[in-house]
Formats: structure tokens, sequence, C-alpha cells
């Protein structure tokens, strides 16, 4: 792998130390590594991400709770990612698709 050269201010040449160079070269590697890092948005959504907090909703009556378990089985998906769902498709909300939101896949 060759070797990234990066002049910085603080950083002075040790044959020329009152000059520094006007360049710098960066290697192939350096720049695909730089374009593989995450976007800013899903640096922003993961640290939003990380504080999380319970949620409970006390007394709901269980065919309601029956009703709800049964909709997230029939569409596949965890009763958190159905919970999600019904917050953007049914409230409006501006919640990302839970793969997004899952931790572990970001």
């Amino acid at each position: 792998m060759p070797k990234i050269n990066l002049d910085l201010g603080s950083i002075r040449d040790p044959e020329n130390p009152h000059e520094t160079a006007d360049h710098r070269e960066i290697s192939p590697e350096a720049v695909e590594l730089a374009n593989a890092l995450p976007s800013p948005y899903h640096s922003e959504l993961r640290a939003k991400l990380r504080k999380r907090t319970q949620m409970n909703f006390p007394r709901v009556p269980e065919f309601v709770k029956d009703q709800f378990d049964r909709a997230a089985k029939a569409r596949k998906m965890t009763k958190i990612e159905f919970f999600y769902h019904c917050l953007r498709e049914g409230g409006g909300l501006e919640i990302p698709p839970y793969d997004q939101m899952d931790l572990r896949k970001t």
C-alpha cells in the first residue's frame, strides 16, 4: 500500500523545517475509504437512535393488543416495526423505514 503524504500546517518537513509543501498526495485507497464513510444523515440518525426510552401503554384492552399482534404478523413485521409503520402511515410522522432505524443494521 502506498504511503499517504498529507501536509498539515503544524507538521514540518524534517529536511526543510521552515517550509511546508503546497500540495497533498492522497492514495486511491484513502479516497476509497473516505467515500465508504457513512453519510452525515446516517451518522445523525445513529446518534438519535442511541438515546432510547421505554414507552408503555397501560390498560390497553386485550382485543386491541390481539388485533395489533395479528396485523403485525399478517404483514410479516415485528411489533415495533409495525408500530413505526402505523405512526408513519396513519399518523403522518416523519419516521425513517425500520431497516434504517435498526442499530444492528446501521
